[in-house]
């Protein structure tokens, strides 16, 4: 057994080592989560930093959505429905960017669930969703888009 090594062992295997969990690290940057992936043929190993919400800011944005839909929940619908529009709209122009399109349908699910919860808490009892979807089709929120695109 001493005559074959495994691959990764030995000066250049540590190096290799160390440098594919250096790449796999990911770095935050103004609530932007960037990793480092591999892109393209695997012969030429171009690498591109992926963006994505940091897990802590997508968090604080949607505990701040609750609090807000909370705080707010005895307005009328228009009002709530115009200043949910507004958060979702600035949301998406900071965090939309290429790659983040998930992260962005993640915000759009949890703001209708956060809002129906608040306006069931109006009246102590539970709204069937089909009632959601009908103030839905009439107050819509606006669907995720990428506002900034980058890279090939």
């Amino acid at each position: 057994m001493s005559g074959a090594s495994a691959p990764s062992s030995g000066p250049r295997g540590r190096r290799r080592r160390s440098r594919d969990v250096q790449l796999s690290r990911v770095y935050p940057l103004l609530g932007l989560a960037q990793k480092p992936l591999p892109t393209g043929e695997p012969a030429r190993k171009r690498w591109i930093a992926k963006q994505k919400t940091a897990k802590d800011r997508l968090s604080r944005a949607l505990r701040r959505l609750s609090e807000w839909c909370r705080r707010y929940r005895h307005d009328p619908l228009k009002t709530q429905h115009l200043m949910l529009v507004k958060k979702l709209k600035g949301h998406y122009g900071y965090y939309g960017i290429t790659g983040n399109y998930p992260a962005l349908a993640k915000v759009l699910y949890a703001a209708r669930r956060i809002w129906r919860k608040a306006l069931e808490s109006r009246s102590q009892r539970r709204w069937p969703w089909a009632q959601m979807q009908r103030i839905l089709k009439r107050f819509p929120l606006p669907n995720p888009r990428i506002v900034h695109k980058y890279g090939p």
